[in-house]
């Protein structure tokens, strides 16, 4: 499915459109409220967008379904389904796969070149025998300036060897914040003094 190409979308709007729109968030993991996909952009179809549109860290986080956020949630949803089907055949459900697309929307820019350098050396630690395709698959996610959905996933898509010790390895080495986070770290620092 695709959104209709030029037309804006907010809450109030309603229609084929609006019911696309809402069938893409649901299919990516964006809860829409009750409505479900009604065709209505109600409450909960605006809750979701403005939610979108902060773990996309797109600019202006108002709801509004635009060229932007439009092509970011299509380009999201369309990766999300490759994503999907590729880790489903190496045990790694829906439910997990979210939980990491969520995990990786919570770490600050700042501290994403601290986490994949934690990351990278809990994979090394529990996958010796993958050296190679850490060490690839570093490189490519050093490459992203902060943390994307999108981005991470085409990483990940092109070095598929063990989804589910990826993801599992990411959740865990998200969970210990203290380890690798500049704010924790400077906090530390400032107890101290």
């Amino acid at each position: 499915m695709q959104l209709p190409a030029g037309k804006t979308l907010k809450k109030g709007d309603s229609g084929q459109a609006v019911s696309t729109l809402q069938y893409l968030l649901l299919n990516s993991g964006f809860d829409v409220g009750p409505g479900g996909d009604s065709g209505v952009f109600d409450d909960g179809t605006d809750a979701a967008v403005r939610y979108f549109q902060n773990v996309s860290r797109l600019q202006g986080i108002d709801g509004v379904v635009g060229p932007k956020t439009g092509a970011a949630l299509q380009e999201y949803h369309d990766t999300l389904l490759k994503a999907r089907q590729a880790a489903k055949g190496q045990g790694v459900d829906n439910w997990m796969l979210d939980a990491f697309l969520t995990a990786i929307g919570t770490i600050p820019a700042r501290d994403w070149p601290a986490f994949l350098a934690f990351w990278q050396q809990d994979l090394r630690q529990k996958f010796p025998q993958h050296a190679g395709e850490v060490q690839t698959l570093m490189a490519c996610l050093t490459g992203i300036k902060e943390p994307n959905n999108v981005a991470v996933l085409n990483c990940l898509l092109q070095r598929p060897t063990d989804w589910q010790g990826i993801v599992s390895t990411f959740l865990e080495s998200r969970r210990d914040v203290g380890k690798w986070s500049t704010a924790k770290q400077a906090q530390t620092q400032q107890a101290k003094v």
